[in-house]
C-alpha cells in the first residue's frame, strides 16, 4: 500500500562540529576538526518518492541554521595527553610483550532544528564522545591485536577507571594471542561472545530488516515477517530513544519521536525500521530510525541501539557444558556477496575451550552462509549482555549505533 495524501516535507537544519584527536604510544599523532552547516528541505510524494534541496549555511538568511561556537580542540588534546601516557603504561604493565597502543578520540557536537511540515521546529543538541584503543603485542615474529570502544551518551569524557581497565583487559587480550594453534581437524561449534555477538546479529539480522533494503525484494528477511527466524528466547529490539546508549536521540533526522521497535520477538519475525517515505509506502509508521550523515544526505532506514535480551540459559553453566568450542570475541566482515547473498565472517580472537575452559589461542576462522541459515543455525543465547558502541556505513553514510547481544551459540556453520 501507498500512501496518497500528497506531500511530506521535513527540512532539516545542521551547525556540527567534529574534532578528533590521537595518540600513538602516549603522544600525539593526529589532530583536526570540521564544521559541516546548511540545511536541507526533503520532500516525499505520495509514492514514498525523496526530492532534496539543499545549500551550506553560507547561502542561507541567518536565522535558518543555528549557529554556535564550537568546542575547544585544544583544551581536548591539553586533557587527553596525560590520560593517552597513562593508558598506554597501563597496557605494557599487563603485559610486556605490548609493543604499540593507539588510541583516539572523536567528539561531535550538533545543533539542529529539524522542521516537519505543519508542525512546530523541534531544536536539539546532540553531543557525543567516543575512546577507541586499540593494542598490539609482539613476540618474534609474531603480532596480534584487540580494540575496544567506550563512548559517552552526553558528549562526557569517560572515568579514567574505566579507561584503563578497558585497556588492560584488552592488552591481555592482544597477548594471550600471540602465537595460535590450528583450526581442530574436526567439527566444533562455534560460540559468540563480547563485541562478536552483537555484530553478528547486527549483520545477519539488522541490517535486513531495514525497510530501505526491503521494498522491491522478496528474497529478503523483511519477506519473512509474521514467520519464525530463530529460537524461541530470540528477541531483538531497537531502541532510539535509549538515553543510555551514544546513538539514543528524542527525534529522528526527519523529526519523528524516538520509541523502540521490537523487530523479532520469541524467535518471530514483527517489525521492520522506517524513514517517513519507506512507512508511507508501506502504511506503516514510522519510529525514529530515518537518519542522514549530514544536511546533504537523504535520510536512510538505520539500526540505532540495537540489542538481544537475555536468553534462558546461564552463560557460564552453557560453555560448562560443551566439550569443545572455539569462542570468539572479535568478528568482521558480514557485507553480502552480491550473487549469492550469503555473508561471510571472520573470527579473528578465536579460543578452544573444553568444558568452558579456554585453552589456547586458535587461528582466524571463516563461517558464512545466508542470513536466515546463520539465524536458524543459533542453538542457544547466554544471559551476558553485552553492548558495543560503533560506526556503520551504509550507502556512504555513517551514523553511530550500539550493539549488543549475549553469548550466541551456533550449533550449523560453514567453515573456510
Amino acid at each position: 500500500m501507498t500512501n496518497t495524501t500528497g506531500i511530506l516535507g521535513t527540512r532539516f537544519a545542521e551547525h556540527t562540529y567534529y574534532d578528533a584527536v590521537a595518540f600513538r604510544d602516549g603522544t600525539l599523532v593526529e589532530a583536526g576538526s570540521d564544521l559541516v552547516s546548511g540545511a536541507g528541505l526533503r520532500q516525499i510524494d505520495g509514492a514514498g518518492n525523496i526530492t532534496l534541496a539543499c545549500a551550506d549555511a553560507a547561502g542561507l538568511p541567518p536565522d535558518v541554521v543555528p549557529q554556535r561556537a564550537g568546542p575547544d580542540l585544544a583544551a581536548l588534546i591539553t586533557r587527553w595527553r596525560a590520560t593517552a601516557a597513562a593508558l598506554t603504561e597501563a597496557a605494557r604493565a599487563a603485559d610486556p610483550r605490548i609493543s604499540r597502543t593507539t588510541i583516539w578520540v572523536r567528539r561531535q557536537t550538533q545543533h539542529v532544528v529539524i522542521t516537519p511540515a505543519g508542525a512546530p521546529a523541534i531544536r536539539e543538541l546532540r553531543r557525543r564522545l567516543r575512546v577507541t584503543m586499540a593494542v598490539e603485542a609482539t613476540e618474534g615474529s609474531a603480532t596480534a591485536t584487540a580494540s575496544c570502544a567506550v563512548a559517552r551518551p552526553s558528549g562526557t569524557e569517560p572515568d579514567r577507571t574505566r579507561l584503563l581497565t578497558a585497556i588492560t583487559r584488552t592488552a591481555a587480550r592482544a597477548a594471550w594471542h600471540l602465537r595460535p594453534g590450528p583450526l581442530p581437524d574436526s567439527p566444533v561449534p562455534i560460540v559468540l561472545g563480547g563485541m562478536a555477538s552483537g555484530f553478528f546479529l547486527h549483520e545477519t539480522l539488522g541490517h535486513g530488516l531495514e525497510a530501505d533494503n526491503v521494498l522491491g525484494h522478496d528474497d529478503t528477511l523483511g519477506a519473512l515477517r509474521g514467520h519464525r527466524i530463530g529460537p524461541e528466547d530470540l528477541t531483538f529490539v531497537d531502541d532510539p530513544s535509549a538515553t543510555s546508549s551514544w546513538a539514543g536521540q528524542r527525534h529522528d533526522d526527519e523529526g519523528v519521536a524516538s520509541e523502540p521497535t521490537t523487530l523479532v520477538r520469541a524467535g518471530e519475525l514483527t517489525g521492520l525500521l522506517h524513514t517517513r517515505a519507506t512507512a508511507a509506502a508501506l502504511a506503516e509508521e514510522p519510529r525514529g530510525n530515518g537518519r542522514c550523515a549530514d544536511f546533504g544526505s537523504i535520510p536512510l532506514a538505520r539500526m540505532t541501539t540495537t540489542y538481544a535480551m537475555a536468553g534462558q540459559h546461564s552463560t557460564s553453566e552453557l560453555l560448562a557444558g560443551m566439550p569443545e568450542a572455539l569462542i570468539c570475541t572479535s568478528l568482521s566482515g558480514g557485507q553480502p556477496d552480491p550473487v549469492s547473498g550469503k555473508l561471510t565472517f571472520t573470527a579473528s580472537l578465536v579460543a578452544y575451550a573444553r568444558d568452558g575452559v579456554a585453552l589456547g589461542p586458535i587461528a582466524p576462522v571463516q563461517f558464512s552462509g545466508a542470513p536466515a541459515n546463520l539465524l536458524a543455525g543459533i542453538t542457544a543465547i547466554g544471559d551476558d549482555l553485552t553492548m558495543t558502541p560503533a560506526i556503520c556505513v551504509k550507502h556512504g553514510q555513517a551514523a553511530r549505533v550500539s550493539m549488543g547481544a549475549p553469548t550466541l551459540v551456533l550449533g550449523r556453520r560453514v567453515l573456510g
